[in-house]
């Protein structure tokens, strides 16, 4: 009990070393599941209650190393634990893009956008973190869809303008990665489903004209995607 509200006191008054206790958990290798889970819980609970009384510094800071353990080893290690704890790191990274709206460049949006964009070719290197980019941009379109009642309207408009200006970037790369894993849904199912369920996600409130130029390629992608048991 003693050591509960110790650490709730940590998340109440002392928001940057919790920051930084979470970063070291999410670095360690014994005892992952229970250390990554609170970890992430920890983030979370930071960026969606405390964010705005962080200085501009502590903020770009928390970014930094946010993105500096996505782009690392380490992502491979939280990947092959269970799915609840690969969906919080993904809802993390969420609660940032919906806290950085505002911000005119270097978004947490851009930076996964222009991760994406890098991602020439589907291998085991970078398997994690492409599951990791269409798991934000799932989550990401779920909140302004399904749960949109739990977003301030200014904020949610302002995601989608941020959305809406970068669909010309997010689209093909997401068509271009689904015709790539047709060649290897079953070395990759996981990541197939995933690709899959995000393009469904776009396909739900994303105007008709974005996609027109892909409707029969998508329609011929996707009855090849139904003959496939793995994805059935």
């Amino acid at each position: 009990q003693n050591a509960f509200k110790y650490l709730e006191d940590l998340k109440e008054n002392h928001s940057m070393i919790c920051l930084t206790i979470s970063f070291e958990l999410l670095k360690q290798t014994h005892n992952q599941h229970i250390l990554h889970h609170y970890s992430l819980h920890l983030m979370e609970s930071i960026i969606k209650h405390k964010w705005n009384i962080l200085k501009n510094d502590d903020r770009n800071l928390v970014k930094k190393q946010l993105f500096s353990i996505i782009k690392s080893t380490y992502l491979n290690q939280i990947f092959t634990e269970p799915a609840h704890i690969r969906n919080s790191l993904a809802k993390c990274l969420v609660e940032l893009i919906k806290r950085d709206c505002f911000e005119k460049v270097n978004t947490t949006l851009d930076e996964i956008v222009s991760m994406i964009q890098e991602i020439n070719q589907i291998q085991d290197s970078n398997a994690t973190q492409l599951e990791l980019i269409l798991l934000v941009y799932r989550f990401l379109n779920e909140e302004l869809t399904l749960y949109a009642q739990n977003i301030q309207a200014q904020r949610r408009r302002q995601i989608l303008n941020q959305l809406q200006k970068r669909l010309n970037d997010i689209l093909p790369c997401l068509i271009r990665i689904s015709n790539d894993l047709l060649t290897v849904p079953e070395q990759h199912e996981r990541l197939t489903q995933t690709c899959l369920l995000t393009v469904n996600s776009f396909l739900t409130w994303v105007e008709y004209n974005h996609f027109e130029q892909y409707e029969l390629f998508l329609c011929e992608l996707f009855l090849k995607f139904f003959q496939l048991n793995s994805v059935k």
